[in-house]
């Protein structure tokens, strides 16, 4: 049942797109993420939480999500998580290259992300929300179950190929991000074999699909959330985010798939 949301959240995602371009209706980051975190809290499922900056830190909130995916037995990887909206007609991420912050203070939001990533020792993504007219998708298609296009309804991607995307004239598309072949569907986080946890050199953990070595959680280490009663954090534990560094995500998910 749990991939069955995520599953969803894609499709629906595509065809509110697409509907949005046909209904010249607008559609931003933002109300997309607020309809996938309606849609998930809807499902009141065990297995899924999800969580709320708290009021008086909203106006330090640095990254869209982080996600905490995982199970009891293995433990959690912790992602942070950057949201951006494909423009159907020049087929670009547009805002790839944003700014964010107080001038003087402003910081382009590809470097915020890894910031917190590298502080918060958590793996850097890119969600991707999208829709697209195009003659064939294959070479799209990152993923060994047979194509579902809807399933490109919301896709993720590490870091550095944002980054290489922005350096790197006409890279900002979704074709050119789509032929890495670690920009995945939504769905292969908690369903695929390539991005589950494998033991790696040194004590890491390595997330295949995303070469990046990466320090474990265990469930009771994170109890805090997985068994946080409340939609609206009241504050955020010390021991997962520094007051210092003073980023914080706007929403987390925490999903516990089966072991």
């Amino acid at each position: 049942m749990l991939i069955k949301h995520f599953e969803y959240m894609a499709k629906n995602t595509w065809e509110t797109l697409r509907d949005a371009t046909d209904f010249h209706i607008s559609q931003g980051e933002e109300t997309i993420t607020d309809n996938l975190l309606l849609h998930l809290l809807r499902q009141q499922d065990p297995n899924i939480r999800v969580i709320k900056t708290p009021k008086h830190l909203e106006s330090q909130s640095g990254t869209d999500w982080e996600w905490w995916i995982g199970n009891i037995n293995m433990g959690y990887v912790r992602y942070a998580v950057q949201a951006k909206k494909l423009d159907e007609k020049t087929h670009r991420y547009s805002k790839l290259n944003h700014l964010t912050g107080q001038i003087p203070n402003q910081m382009f939001q590809h470097d915020v992300l890894r910031n917190y990533a590298l502080k918060n020792n958590a793996i850097p993504l890119y969600a991707f929300y999208n829709h697209i007219n195009l003659s064939s998708f294959n070479q799209y298609w990152n993923c060994p179950l047979p194509l579902e296009i809807e399933q490109l309804g919301i896709t993720v991607t590490p870091l550095k190929n944002v980054k290489k995307a922005i350096q790197t004239w006409g890279q900002r598309t979704f074709e050119c991000l789509h032929q890495n072949s670690d920009t995945i569907p939504l769905r292969c986080l908690v369903k695929c074999p390539h991005t589950k946890n494998g033991k790696g050199l040194n004590g890491e953990f390595d997330v295949q699909k995303f070469e990046s070595p990466i320090g474990i959680y265990q469930a009771d280490e994170i109890s805090f959330l997985r068994n946080q009663d409340s939609s609206v954090m009241e504050s955020f534990p010390a021991k997962f985010y520094d007051s210092e560094f003073g980023i914080y995500p706007k929403k987390i998910l925490v999903v516990t798939r089966e072991s």
